[in-house]
């Protein structure tokens, strides 16, 4: 087991050491690792990995690059991992997935490119995926609406591109609904007043795609981008081919 104190192998600089917390541990194994704005700037380790008690990881706003290791997903216990606020680049690992029990994944604000894994589809405890603010290209994953536990969504703000998948009906517990500034085409399907219908509070962003009319009529015009001289900020250049 890990001694109790700052992990060589967390990769975490020597000086952030009066920044270890108690509370990290459990039994001498650690559990937490929580560094946000801390102007941390190297890569993350490979070896995080072998950390395989880890349930927290918090690396938010700092100054990381390189890549997201593959072996991140040997973390089965992690519940929350936010990597977002850095200069992050390359894809999400494929096998994501393989992280069941996370409830919140945060990766916004960073350099990632590729296509969202259709993998991310099977953390079936997910509440909280917030992949804004990156490069993100291909389609949202058709299989997005497996993630019934989903309250938060944020795909906004990347280079998303195909149609709104059928099954985001399925998210009826949803909240936060941003698909904002995007490529998305098609129609959006009626099956997202399922999300309407169930929650009153449901707010969704649809604004500066190239979705088509006819738009269900459940959807409020500002989710659409109305503007003060009502005009839909959606480009339906191509809505007639």
């Amino acid at each position: 087991p890990e001694s109790q104190s700052l992990p060589a192998q967390t990769g975490i600089p020597y000086e952030a050491k009066d920044c270890v917390n108690e509370d990290w541990w459990d039994e001498g194994r650690l559990i937490e690792i929580s560094f946000q704005h801390k102007q941390l700037s190297s890569e993350i380790p490979e070896n995080l990995g072998d950390l395989d008690k880890l349930q927290i990881l918090r690396l938010t706003d700092n100054k990381l690059t390189g890549e997201i290791p593959d072996n991140i997903t040997n973390l089965y216990n992690l519940k929350i991992l936010k990597l977002n606020s850095n200069s992050l680049s390359g894809s999400i690992p494929e096998n994501i997935g393989e992280l069941s029990n996370l409830d919140s994944l945060y990766l916004s604000y960073n350099n990632l490119t590729g296509e969202i894994p259709s993998s991310i589809t099977e953390i079936d405890s997910l509440t909280y995926l917030a992949l804004n603010n990156n490069n993100f290209s291909g389609p949202v994953p058709e299989h997005i609406g497996s993630l019934e536990s989903l309250k938060y969504l944020y795909l906004d703000w990347n280079d998303l591109e195909g149609e709104i998948p059928q099954s985001i009906g399925n998210l009826t517990n949803m909240r936060f609904l941003y698909l904002l500034y995007n490529n998305l085409s098609g129609q959006i399907p009626e099956s997202i007043c399922n999300i309407y219908a169930e929650n009153g509070n449901f707010q969704a962003m649809f604004h500066w795609n190239e979705l088509c009319p006819p738009y269900p009529e459940c959807v409020p015009l500002y989710s659409l981008g109305l503007d003060a001289d009502n005009v839909i900020k959606q480009d339906t250049t191509n809505c007639n081919e």
